[in-house]
């Protein structure tokens, strides 16, 4: 027999079908219930959620427009969704294939697939727009000449972390460019409306 939830008005919570980030959530955020489970699989009724926010969701899932529909469903009628995944299609690497992606999303794509789904787009913009230009430059060039791409742009994204010039950029493009609509960047940002 299927297992259905039935949470409480205004509850708060956390999903992943990955354990390690659900333990570090439930030490660091006690009093909010976290679950495992499959989007494709899940166990929650229809009509339920008034907001669902899919971080790093979408690109990890083979059938994308199979979760963008399951995603409409879970919402209430006027309910949002709010979605990021990485952008760039021609970006993709060995680097996204080892982080099991099974593509980037360019703007267009990304609308076209929610819209198809029945949500109405609010807003689609893109984030990483100041840091995108090296972005790209890093891997393509590993992409093109170098066969263990993969290792290489992890130790180089992980070198990076730290940098003060892209703490700055970052720091900059949230506090001045975040109201605008920017057209590239490193991950596509978009919310949506079930009507």
């Amino acid at each position: 027999k299927d297992l259905v939830y039935e949470f409480p008005e205004a509850l708060l919570c956390g999903v992943d079908v990955v354990k390690e980030p659900l333990y570090k959530l439930a030490r660091e955020n006690v009093n909010i219930p976290l679950f495992r489970f499959d989007l494709l699989q899940c166990p929650l009724k229809d009509d339920i959620i008034d907001v669902l926010v899919m971080l790093n969701v979408l690109e990890h899932i083979e059938d994308d427009q199979k979760a963008i529909l399951k995603a409409i469903n879970l919402l209430k009628p006027g309910g949002i969704l709010i979605l990021e995944v990485p952008a760039g299609p021609n970006l993709y690497d060995s680097y996204d294939a080892e982080l099991m992606h099974f593509r980037r999303y360019s703007g267009k794509i990304l609308m076209n697939k929610i819209c198809s789904a029945g949500f109405e787009i609010k807003r689609i913009s893109h984030l990483g727009f100041l840091i995108y230009p090296a972005f790209a430059a890093v891997k393509l060039f590993h992409r093109l000449l170098n066969h263990n791409g993969a290792k290489t742009v992890k130790k180089r994204a992980g070198s990076t972390i730290s940098s003060p010039l892209l703490r700055f950029l970052i720091e900059f493009e949230v506090n001045f460019l975040s109201r605008f609509s920017l057209p590239l960047g490193i991950r596509c940002l978009l919310v949506a409306k079930k009507p």
